[in-house]
């Protein structure tokens, strides 16, 4: 369920040293990282042909750091195998160690379809992925080899059955991989919200720190619905809780809405973090419990309405009402719950900004 591809690319470097690895015959393996303010998947170093092929998995070994994803491209026979018809066979090997900043190892996963897909679908033959050294060693990838030639002996049958298991933990892994990751809301932040249920603040907003992996306090005040877009930035990701006192049809209401801001023009991999983070932004506002100034009941904040939209210019009260009280006739409304979910943001060039339902 993960993998929106990031949109980084290969750079021209690497794609210019993969060709030429694969025409010269001499490199064995070769390294590359994601330059994150580039935006590119970038050469940093390659190891020659040794000896053996067990002997490189070896020397690989030496080159993946503790904290930093990469991809190791790894030549498995040399040029003399390989034809127009039967072209080289590569192994791509995806390193991302658990102690790497969480938004590191989510690039290097949603980027490799894209990279491999750039460098030359037909060059793989296979793939391996690994948070340890250990996990891309050569005992791992003979253990993956021996276990294919045990399947080619399967009824078709069990080989259904074999890759319906694995699709199911394929996609336990990458949910649990990108969609729950849990940055810690700051105090600052947390003491703003509960400022909201007293009456003192009407709208909290907070921004994501990708270097600390924090949701940090940005300001606090009171605004009304019709300036709400002025305090939202234009140039940055950013959440803003707005709690908003209003009247539909003759009745009172004090609704909490969560709106996520994601412009156009953000880095990649801003976009990224935040659309993994809204859901604990969202997790830890509700969190937070206190005595409500409205009626004195000690109550936790309850997200009314989530809404995601790519330019504050989206917000007015128009649109909000709208949100928050859907018509499903003339005569009739209703509320949607906490529980809905985020779409997607619109591409760029697919049509009018607009506020996305949830």
């Amino acid at each position: 369920e993960m993998s929106h591809s990031s949109g980084i690319t290969v750079s021209k470097d690497l794609l210019e040293r993969f060709a030429a690895a694969r025409s010269q015959g001499n490199v064995r393996w070769i390294k590359a990282v994601i330059d994150m303010d580039a935006e590119l998947v970038n050469f940093v170093t390659s190891g020659p042909m040794g000896g053996s092929i067990e002997a490189d998995f070896g020397a690989v070994q030496g080159h993946l750091q503790p904290k930093e994803p990469c991809y190791i491209l790894f030549r498995l026979e040399d040029s003399s195998n390989s034809s127009s018809s039967n072209p080289q066979r590569w192994l791509m090997m995806t390193y991302a160690p658990d102690i790497a900043l969480i938004k590191a190892k989510m690039l290097i996963a949603s980027t490799r379809d894209n990279a491999k897909k750039m460098l030359g679908l037909n060059y793989f033959a296979m793939e391996m992925y690994g948070a340890k050294p250990e996990e891309l060693s050569y005992a791992e990838y003979d253990s993956v080899i021996n276990a294919r030639k045990q399947e080619s002996c399967l009824t078709a049958n069990e080989v259904v059955l074999q890759q319906e298991s694995r699709m199911e933990i394929h996609k336990g892994v990458s949910r649990e991989y990108v969609h729950s990751v849990q940055f810690p809301m700051d105090k600052a932040a947390l003491d703003a919200v509960g400022k909201s249920l007293k009456g003192s603040v009407n709208v909290v907003q907070m921004q994501v720190d990708p270097e600390k992996e924090t949701i940090d306090f940005v300001k606090s005040g009171n605004c009304d619905v019709n300036d709400l877009k002025s305090a939202i930035p234009s140039d940055t990701p950013s959440f803003t809780l707005f709690r908003w006192k209003h009247t539909y049809e003759g009745s009172a209401f004090d609704s909490y809405v969560f709106i996520y801001c994601c412009p156009m023009n953000a880095k990649v991999k801003l976009k990224m973090l935040y659309s993994t983070v809204n859901k604990a932004a969202i997790s830890a506002i509700e969190q937070v419990s206190g005595v409500d100034h409205a009626d004195g009941v000690s109550r936790p904040v309850k997200i009314a309405k989530k809404v995601e939209i790519e330019s504050p210019n989206e917000i007015s009260e128009a649109e909000l009402m709208s949100e928050v009280h859907p018509a499903t006739n003339k005569n009739s409304t209703q509320k949607l719950g906490s529980n809905a979910k985020f779409s997607k943001p619109m591409r760029p060039g697919k049509g009018r900004a607009r506020m996305t339902r949830s």
